[in-house]
């Protein structure tokens, strides 16, 4: 336990202590372990509070085996564990317990053991002295936890690839999470140790199980051009009897790019071979490795505007697109697709047509057709395109796009308010129109249009200055005020009369988040003179209050220090948001530790 607490306060020794003179809180349970000499007061103190915390995942693992529930001494290890994590993530850990984790690889416990795996992992590529001991652990047995680690590490992990590529074959071991998971993890665990490992994965894709030919495949291609080794085997894949070998395998050469040049004559090949969706898979490889090739797929991808199923008419479509100019042939089949029955063609030919850059004259009547589609999607799609196509369309795309903010289709939320954004001056009127008449959803999106207009959407600031302070009893009306305080900030005018309105909406938490970005944009000194609402709003019941005002201290910066001890509190917070936000706002206000280094375990 000693050697798991000391490498635990290694990695996370001064975000358990208190911030004035790096003095740590006492446990509050006695250790009975007699004190090492080479370690301080300060450092014995860290390690009973890591060990005290430890002994409750230990209990809470225990009780949960014997009970099968979880026990609120499991939960404190786990809130433990994770704050961890979010530490190391945002680079608040340091390195210096990489040696002690590896002791920990040998430990009798298994829970210790898989604690040393899984945080050596987050350390990643520094942690390649580990390799030896991680192999000689996996050699053992399969266990997740190792390969995700090896594969953290990299390279650096290549004497583990023996190992790995044998596990792969093993017919019939009993494995955790099951057969079809654990090829997956060792697929992938290959692919990110990177070039050394690809010609496993090559000599996988002959395996006799056709779920490690398929990952196999898989994750070469995600090696992109490390997986080189692997395109002889993947053309061989090509012809592979199973259904979905071959497409992965077409997906993979496609991914490594010009690298794989010598499989352009299988691919030529199956290309003529080949019907549907799988055709379209080719053809997209043999572009990506040679984009000289479109007058070879062109015609093929064509074609195949016309199939029967419309996965492949879409797919068609959306690869004419990225062949770009080079496809120009396409577009007056492209133009006919435009009324295709099913409405996934549609928007792909809309967007192709886009890509293409074809002539207005020849595309924009069809396409102002398909701003009264019966989909929303294909309707966005069409605006977007007209206003790249031929500015003038303007009157006719803007209501458009305005109605559509009231949508909630994924394509809608992401393109609508940017594209009414970058409007400028034309889209005020009309984003105006639908703060002041729309729903709660389509307020929030007009304001956030507004901000990304700036400065030229000064008309829309009566509007929404008045939205700062009006009441509703709609649970939801609270998001409309702090969108209406972020277009505000970014509008940037007439500060004199808004920032004393923020300042007041700091004191209520539903709008805080929103009045302290807009200030920070319009007068940050203002967020520095209320920084005690924010220290205060760190210790509230609800998580997202702790959550924004750690955000609201970490755009303060340095200035905000007095918040740290607070801040590192929030940092063993049962809600993950709340550590994450807790984390980044500590690396904010100070460049490095705020205690002095904890002396590295002997």
């Amino acid at each position: 336990m000693r050697e798991l607490a000391l490498a635990l306060v290694a990695l996370i020794g001064p975000t358990v202590a208190c911030h004035a003179g790096g003095e740590a809180k006492p446990t509050t349970r006695a250790v009975s372990r007699p004190r090492d000499a080479s370690v301080t007061p300060a450092e014995q103190r860290l390690i009973e509070r890591a060990a005290d915390l430890l002994g409750d995942y230990r209990e809470g693992l225990r009780r949960v085996e014997r009970e099968r529930g979880e026990h609120p001494s499991h939960r404190r290890g786990m809130v433990f564990l994770s704050s961890v994590s979010v530490r190391m993530r945002v680079d608040l850990c340091r390195k210096e317990g990489i040696p002690a984790l590896m002791r920990m690889l040998g430990d009798r416990e298994a829970y210790v053991r898989r604690m040393g795996i899984f945080f050596l992992g987050e350390i990643g590529p520094e942690a390649k002295a580990a390799v030896p001991a991680l192999t000689e652990l996996l050699a053992k047995g399969y266990e997740p936890g190792i390969v995700r680690t090896l594969g953290k590490i990299g390279r650096s992990a290549a004497p583990a690839v023996p190992i790995l590529e044998k596990m792969l074959y093993e017919e019939g071991a009993p494995r955790m999470g099951g057969e079809w998971d654990a090829i997956r993890t060792m697929c992938e665990g290959l692919a990110e140790i990177g070039k050394p490992a690809a010609p496993a994965l090559a000599r996988a894709l002959h395996a006799k199980n056709e779920t490690v030919r398929l990952f196999a495949a898989k994750n070469l291609g995600a090696m992109g051009a490390d997986g080189k080794a692997g395109v002889k085997s993947l053309a061989q894949a090509l012809r592979d009897k199973s259904r979905h070998v071959p497409y992965s395998a077409a997906t993979a050469l496609g991914q490594i790019g010009p690298a794989a040049k010598e499989a352009l004559p299988d691919l030529m090949k199956t290309l003529k071979d080949t019907t549907g969706l799988m055709r379209v898979r080719v053809a997209e490889a043999i572009n990506k490795i040679d984009p000289t090739a479109t007058k070879r797929t062109v015609p093929v991808l064509i074609a195949l505007l016309k199939d029967r199923h419309f996965l492949a008419r879409q797919a068609a479509a959306q690869e004419l697109g990225r062949c770009g100019p080079a496809a120009g042939k396409a577009i007056p089949a492209l133009v006919k697709l435009l009324d295709d029955e099913s409405p996934g063609p549609r928007k792909a030919a809309v967007l192709a047509l886009g890509q293409l850059k074809a002539k207005p004259s020849d595309v924009v009547p069809a396409l102002k057709k398909r701003l009264k589609d019966t989909y929303v999607d294909v309707r966005v799609a069409a605006a977007m395109v007209l206003e790249q196509l031929d500015p003038t369309t303007r009157p006719a795309t803007i209501p458009v796009l305005v109605e559509s903010l009231t949508d909630d289709g994924a394509f809608s939320i992401r393109r609508s308010a940017k594209l009414l954004g970058g409007m400028g001056k034309d889209a005020v009127p009309g984003l105006i129109k639908a703060f002041k008449e729309g729903k709660v959803t389509a307020r929030i999106r007009a304001a956030s249009a507004l901000g990304m207009i700036g400065r030229d959407a000064a008309s829309a600031a009566d509007v929404l200055i008045a939205t700062l302070t009006e009441k509703s009893s709609e649970a939801t009306y609270s998001y409309v005020r702090r969108s209406a305080a972020r277009a505000l900030g970014k509008i940037g005018v007439r500060k004199g009369e808004v920032v004393p309105i923020l300042i007041e909406m700091l004191k209520d938490r539903n709008v805080r988040a929103g009045a302290s970005e807009a200030l920070h944009l319009l007068d940050p000194e203002a967020n520095k003179a209320h920084m005690d609402i924010f220290i205060k709003a760190l210790q509230r019941g609800d998580p997202w209050s702790r959550a924004d005002a750690a955000r609201a201290l970490g755009r303060i910066g340095p200035a905000a220090k007095r918040a740290i001890p607070q801040l590192m509190v929030l940092l063993y917070d049962h809600d993950d948001d709340v550590r994450s936000a807790a984390a980044e706002a500590l690396k904010s206000i100070r460049a490095g530790p705020t205690t002095r280094p904890v002396t590295k375990p002997t």
